[in-house]
């Protein structure tokens, strides 16, 4: 309930507005609004802790797809193809 209240009420229409107004300014002054990935196979900046994306995990370890001749998951079979996750920056995508 407490979204709900005035105070709140207020505040997220007072964000709005900045949020606004501020894409607007960059948006006349020429700059782009550039949607990086989210999801990269690259530590981007060395940030620490990743957070794995995957598609082939299941409860059943039997089901596992394995590189032939080891313990280790086949990332060839994951829908991106390689091991990936989520990314810590999107600094990379928007120096380019």
């Amino acid at each position: 309930m407490r979204p709900r209240t005035e105070l709140f009420g207020c505040i997220a229409r007072v964000r709005n507005a900045l949020a606004q107004a501020t894409h607007e300014f960059f948006h006349r002054n020429g700059f782009l609004y550039v949607h990086t990935p989210i999801i990269t196979s690259s530590d981007c900046e060395g940030a620490g802790e990743m957070f794995q994306v995957t598609t082939v995990l299941d409860e059943d370890p039997k089901k596992l797809p394995l590189v032939q001749g080891s313990n280790l998951i086949n990332f060839k079979e994951d829908f991106f193809g390689k091991k990936t996750f989520l990314t810590v920056s999107g600094q990379l995508d928007v120096e380019n």
